[in-house]
């Protein structure tokens, strides 16, 4: 009988602090990256008219991404709304520090935040506000019901408004989820495949942009909590097989790897679906 293995995505606090792992050890491209990419989204929005821009932001964690997106907005408009909805407390915490040490920048805008999925905050009167942007930045995991909720989300954007999907483009650091239970195949949109299916299906025009990030993968680094992030499962290292184990770290280490000024550097492929709602030409 196979081991039973937790899924990373149903533990949030554990989720977040993986993922700070890894930001700490590595993606040494991301942060200039990103700043980049919110700079050219941002500057194509046609939102001048608007009194406000009002902000959509799903699974922000503690805004270390929307730090960027929030920068390139207040160097653009004088008045925005800035919604988040994030199920886990402590990066929210973390967030609303990052507002306080930014106050005087960030002074022209209205901040909300909602503890909780955005399936829930939709079913609760989400779908009733308009938003200029939408983001959802590797978010599109935990959704429960990825299609429909895409189809909600496209019907509260604005006209001329911008819906960003961004999402894991390459399953290559994944293999080991297949070797795997069931359990951890219960989600029904991981990958961008997954996503770009559900956006023909719903007839919606996107344009797809690729970032490769490079990790940072120092052996004295990869401890219990990168190793959980990169192969989704809680406690990977004790819940897993030994000889499992070994032949993930092999492959990691072995296959997917390359060695670049004497460090251990590791490919993590990004992709940015964007979708516009544009009127209809009459």
């Amino acid at each position: 009988m196979a081991r039973l293995s937790a899924n990373l995505f149903n533990y949030l606090d554990e989720y977040h602090l993986s993922f700070q792992t890894l930001l700490d050890n590595g993606l040494k491209s991301r942060e200039c990256r990103y700043k980049e990419d919110a700079i050219q989204m941002i500057g194509k929005l046609d939102l001048e008219s608007r009194s406000e821009v009002r902000v959509l932001s799903i699974g922000s964690g503690n805004g270390d991404v929307d730090f960027h997106f929030i920068n390139a907005l207040v160097d653009k408009y004088t008045a925005i709304h800035y919604t988040v909805v994030e199920p886990a407390n402590g990066p929210i915490d973390k967030f609303k520090r990052l507002i306080e040490s930014n106050k005087d920048k960030w002074n022209g805008v209205n901040f909300t935040f909602h503890v909780q999925e955005v399936e829930e905050y939709l079913e609760e009167g989400g779908t009733s506000d308009k938003y200029d942007v939408i983001h959802a930045c590797h978010s599109l995991y935990r959704f429960r019901d990825a299609e429909n909720t895409l189809r909600y989300l496209y019907n509260i954007l604005s006209m001329e408004g911008m819906l960003l999907i961004r999402v894991i483009k390459d399953e290559s650091h994944s293999r080991y989820q297949t070797l795997l239970d069931n359990g951890l195949k219960s989600r029904e949109c991981r990958y961008r495949e997954d996503a770009i299916k559900m956006i023909g299906k719903l007839d919606l025009e996107s344009r797809n942009e690729v970032r490769v990030l490079s990790i940072l993968l120092d052996p004295a680094m990869v401890g219990n909590r990168m190793l959980d992030f990169l192969t989704v499962v809680l406690n990977f290292r004790n819940s897993r097989p030994p000889d499992e184990v070994e032949d993930c770290l092999r492959y990691f280490r072995d296959e997917c790897c390359y060695v670049k000024a004497n460090e251990i550097m590791f490919d993590y492929a990004e992709e940015d679906i964007i979708i516009w709602r544009k009127q209809h030409a009459q």
